[in-house]
């Protein structure tokens, strides 16, 4: 019984002496790892099962947190995860469980396993981690661990050989799409991964822009392990000096059809069509600039030929430019009159704006000094500014007032005589006004 027993703890040192080699390595199937329909429980399961060599094992719960924190201690919590992913693996047939008991579990491991060997069924996909990986992720103070480990799997799987390391320049969105989930998720992920020297990211300080200087878009960045970061810089510096050339040669492309466009047009507008002043003047523009590269080019050429063809060509943009000289300086003598006449009738609608409430204002100030004289003669007191102004407060009374004058110009007087509603409002009138007084 004891040797049995002095077995059994050789048998768990040798394992545990095993396992402390953070060099192991797990090599994980992409169709799992990048499989959105199973859920970071299950796929923490996996990869501890990974671990395991042989087709049947014998498994606990202690032993696959052993595997994943490197520490034997109960943790109830990734316990819990363990249990809900194992069941799952065996719901979609990943793993087979042939007998269980409150503390063991036997699993075949069987449609699990390959080889990284290429074989009659093809090479399999996979990505590899490392046991010092695995462990610094599931030990993080961070809630997400699980998931964090996950995504840290996604994004080993992006990274291609070059130069005998690994590195990958997948964008935040692409990254985001993979993983099903948002940029700024990735973002974090991106930045505990590597606060923790997980992984290393080569980001370029530098963005695409156009000719006006307005920015086109930025360089994604290129991540990789940190023992590989001299390759992933040298990655981004030569993606920024491929985009480089990409723009200048896009530059070089847009001009050369501008050049064209204009070109076009001048054939157009010495036929007859018709531009705009803006249209004509970028043609003058293209015009000069031939001139210029005309008269360089005779010279610099040594060839009589060569030269006589470019003086020709020169003299023809001469003449060309003096013709369009004279369309333009047309247009611009139109529009300029054209802008003059506007300016002149609108001159004139201000001041025939400004009569017409100088008049508004006259007829303002004649109906209120009839107020003043009606209701002085009527109320046979004196009218002042202060009884009009406590007039003015009456609003409604004021304004029936000053409309009985407008339309009957014969004086309020002889209205009174004819309007019961006015009787009320001079009455009313009379009343506050002599009281105030």
């Amino acid at each position: 019984m004891d040797n049995t027993k002095n077995e059994n703890d050789k048998d768990k040192k040798n394992v545990i002496k095993r396992n402390d080699d953070n060099n192991i390595k797990f090599f994980l199937d992409k169709d799992i790892i990048l499989n959105n329909s199973i859920s970071p429980n299950a796929k923490l399961v996996y990869i501890a099962l990974r671990y395991y060599r042989q087709s049947n094992e014998c498994i606990t719960f202690e032993y696959l947190i052993y595997i994943l924190t490197g520490m034997v201690k109960e943790n109830k919590r990734l316990r819990l995860k363990l249990s809900q992913g194992l069941e799952e693996l065996e719901q979609k047939d990943f793993i087979h469980i042939l007998f269980k008991d409150n503390r063991c579990y036997e699993i075949n491991l069987d449609d699990i396993y390959f080889t990284t060997q290429s074989s009659s069924d093809g090479f399999k996909n996979f990505v590899m981690i490392t046991l010092k990986e695995l462990r610094k992720i599931i030990n993080l103070d961070n809630s997400a661990t699980e998931k964090i480990l996950i995504y840290f799997c996604y994004l080993i799987s992006t990274l291609s050989n070059v130069d005998k390391a690994r590195v990958g320049d997948k964008s935040i969105s692409c990254l985001a799409t993979m993983f099903n989930s948002s940029k700024s998720t990735i973002i974090k992920y991106n930045k505990v991964l590597e606060d923790n020297g997980l992984i290393y990211i080569s980001k370029s300080n530098k963005v695409a822009v156009d000719n006006k200087g307005t920015i086109l878009n930025g360089y994604a960045n290129f991540y990789s392990r940190p023992c590989d970061r001299s390759v992933a810089d040298a990655s981004q510096r030569q993606k920024e000096q491929q985009a480089s050339i990409s723009e200048r040669n896009k530059t070089v492309t847009k001009n050369y059809n501008i050049k064209r466009s204009l070109s076009q047009k001048l054939v157009w507008l010495k036929k007859g069509s018709e531009y705009s002043v803006e249209e004509i003047a970028e043609i003058i523009e293209y015009i000069k600039s031939a001139i210029d590269n005309y008269e360089s080019l005779v010279a610099k050429t040594e060839l009589d030929s060569e030269k006589e063809k470019y003086d020709f060509l020169c003299k023809q943009r001469i003449e060309d430019l003096e013709y369009v000289q004279q369309i333009y300086d047309r247009l611009v003598i139109e529009e300029n009159d054209k802008r003059n006449m506007e300016l002149i009738e609108s001159l004139e609608d201000e001041e025939t704006d400004k009569d017409y409430v100088d008049i508004q204002d006259e007829q303002e100030i004649d109906i209120e000094e009839q107020i003043i004289e009606y209701l002085s003669e009527f109320f046979k007191i004196e009218m002042n500014d202060k009884l009009l102004k406590k007039l003015r407060s009456h609003k409604n009374e004021y304004e029936k007032i000053k409309n009985m004058i407008v339309y009957n110009r014969s004086g309020i007087k002889e209205s009174f005589n004819n309007n019961v509603e006015l009787d009320d409002v001079l009455s009313y009138v009379k009343l506050k006004l002599l009281k105030t007084a």
